[in-house]
C-alpha cells in the first residue's frame, strides 16, 4: 500500500507549477511559525480563491498564519496522527476567519484519503491528540529526569505503546522542540532542563528510548 502511494505522488520544486490546478495545499513544514509564515508569503501568488490551504502541525494556531495567507476564509489546520497508515486521525481545526464550507471541504478531502477526521469547535493550542498526549509524556520524562525511575517500554495501562516507545515514534528531536518552548527548560535545575539536557545528549549520542 505504501510503495503504491510513493508510485502516485509526483515531484516538484518549482512552487508555481506545484501549486498549479490546486485543490488542496497542505503546508507540512517544520513547526517554526516563521518557517510556515515565510511559505504562506512565498505561496501567496500562486493560491487561488478555490483552493484550500491547510497548516499540518500539532501544536500551532491557524491563527497564527493567516495574515500570511491569500484567503483566510480558505484556511485551517490539518493535523494528521503519526504512522497514519495504522492509526488514521485526522484533526481539522478552523480559525475563527475559516468559512463553514473550507471546513467541510477539508473533512471530505480527509474522508477520500481514507482518514478520520475530527473536527474542532475552535483553536486550541495542543489540538486534542497532544492535549491528551503531551501531559502522559511529561509526567514520564519528569520521573526520570528526577531518577525517580529508569525509562521503561509499555506500562501497564493497556495502551498499545509506552510514554518512552512514542517518544521514540514521535522523534527525540521533536520532544526536544516541545519542551524548548518552555521558558523553565533553560533555567538550571528544573525539571524542564533536566528534561532538555537529558534529550540533547541523547540525540548527540544517536540514542533513544
Amino acid at each position: 500500500m505504501i510503495k503504491s502511494a510513493g508510485d502516485r505522488i509526483d515531484y516538484e520544486a518549482d512552487l508555481a507549477k506545484a501549486l498549479a490546478d490546486a485543490g488542496l495545499v497542505n503546508e507540512c513544514l517544520p513547526e517554526v511559525l516563521s518557517t510556515k509564515q515565510d511559505f504562506f508569503k512565498k505561496a501567496a501568488p500562486f493560491i487561488t480563491k478555490e483552493i484550500v490551504v491547510a497548516t499540518n502541525n500539532s501544536s500551532l494556531l491557524p491563527s497564527q498564519m493567516t495574515p500570511d495567507v491569500s484567503y483566510p476564509e480558505n484556511f485551517l489546520a490539518m493535523h494528521f496522527a503519526n504512522m497514519i497508515w495504522q492509526e488514521n486521525l485526522c484533526e481539522i481545526m478552523p480559525s475563527m476567519l475559516t468559512a463553514p464550507g473550507t471546513t467541510e471541504k477539508a473533512k471530505d478531502y480527509a474522508l477520500k484519503m481514507g482518514m478520520c477526521p475530527i473536527v474542532m469547535n475552535k483553536e486550541h493550542a495542543g489540538y486534542l491528540l497532544n492535549s491528551l498526549l503531551i501531559p502522559f509524556l511529561n509526567v514520564a520524562q519528569t520521573l526520570v529526569a528526577e531518577g525517580i525511575a529508569d525509562p521503561q517500554g509499555k506500562t501497564g495501562t493497556g495502551a498499545p505503546y509506552g510514554p518512552f516507545e512514542m517518544l521514540n515514534i514521535i522523534r527525540l528531536p521533536t520532544a526536544l522542540h516541545i519542551v524548548q518552548e518552555d521558558p523553565r527548560s533553560r533555567e538550571l535545575g528544573t525539571v524542564q532542563n533536566k528534561i532538555a539536557v537529558k534529550l540533547q545528549s541523547m540525540i548527540a549520542n544517536k540514542e533513544h528510548f
